[in-house]
């Protein structure tokens, strides 16, 4: 089991795009890669660079949790 010690509030960011006008989809990164960022910054950065690419509404969503757990 991970948890996430020295961050009271931990949260995963992930920068999502209207793709089809019907449902949003996790945007891809540079290396052309669904990606989940665990900093705002580079969550941030991403979301001005898909903004550029995509002809498509983009926003960031953020996922806050207590505890994450990882099985093998």
């Amino acid at each position: 089991m991970t948890t996430w010690s020295k961050i009271d509030h931990p949260a995963l960011y992930a920068v999502i795009a209207n793709f089809d006008q019907d449902h949003w989809y996790v945007a891809h990164n540079a290396n052309g890669k669904a990606k989940i960022y665990i900093d705002l910054a580079s969550a941030l950065t991403q979301l001005k660079r898909a903004k550029e690419k995509y002809d498509c509404p983009v926003k960031l969503v953020e996922y806050k949790f207590d505890a994450e757990v990882i099985t093998e």
